[in-house]
């Protein structure tokens, strides 16, 4: 398989592992082999969910009045529902609870939408932080939730790929890690596709090796008030151990 592919299979795989401690569901149960993992059966929830950092291309074209370059604190959320022959229309929150879907028998109604919007702004905070050490600023992000078929609850159901945001090295900006290469070209030629896959494939298995090696030291102190909480401190311990906390 492609180094590119590679690495996108392993970042996958690590921030799955890294969103579950966290709390956040996802569609992802175990490894199998090295490019290929096994999923839950999902039923998917056509919405799409865009978490912005800063307001640029279609934000802006949509608001023009608004500074473009202009960073939000904390992230704002979008909805878009997909709906291609449309364009993918952005919604309000008001017309997904109207809009009463149901999939693996779950209604998404305001419970759900709050979980999917609150993990849509998680999971970006967790990605930015992650691209920081290595000097690239994480601009926007869109993913997609869906509901897992056995236990009935809403899931991170999405694979997370260079056509899932826009990334900025801080930097040089000529090695954009994201689809922009892709399309700002004036015309899809051999050569330009060849010239997009070397700006991809530079540096991208020394990045895939920054991500996943957590190379800063960093500790964890639980108090607690009772011997009787010593179980509890346990998993606590394990989860940190997996996501490399002392």
């Amino acid at each position: 398989m492609p180094q590119i592919y590679l690495f996108t299979y392993h970042f996958n795989t690590f921030f799955n592992f890294g969103y579950q401690y966290v709390g956040i569901k996802t569609a992802f149960t175990r490894k199998c082999g090295e490019t290929a993992f096994i999923a839950p059966q999902c039923e998917m929830i056509p919405i799409e969910w865009v978490c912005r950092r800063i307001a640029t291309d279609s934000f802006f074209k949509r608001n023009p009045d608004d500074k473009e370059g202009y960073k939000f604190y904390p992230p704002k959320v979008e909805l878009f529902f997909k709906d291609a022959a449309n364009n993918d229309p952005q919604w309000s929150e008001e017309q997904l609870i109207a809009a009463k879907f149901c999939f693996a028998g779950l209604v998404t109604g305001q419970t759900e939408l709050d979980i999917m919007s609150h993990a849509t702004q998680v999971i970006f905070e967790i990605l930015e932080k992650s691209w920081l050490p290595q000097n690239c600023m994480l601009v926007d992000m869109k993913i997609k939730f869906g509901v897992d078929v056995t236990p009935k609850e809403i899931v991170l159901a999405d694979v997370i790929d260079n056509d899932s945001w826009r990334l900025w090295p801080s930097v040089d900006g000529s090695q954009q890690k994201d689809k922009q290469p892709h399309q700002d070209l004036k015309e899809v030629t051999p050569e330009g596709l060849k010239m997009v896959i070397e700006k991809l494939r530079v540096g991208c298995r020394e990045r895939e090796e920054l991500l996943l090696k957590l190379e800063s030291p960093c500790g964890m102190a639980v108090l607690v008030g009772s011997t009787s909480d010593l179980g509890h401190c346990e998993k606590i311990k394990k989860a940190c151990g997996n996501l490399g906390i002392s």
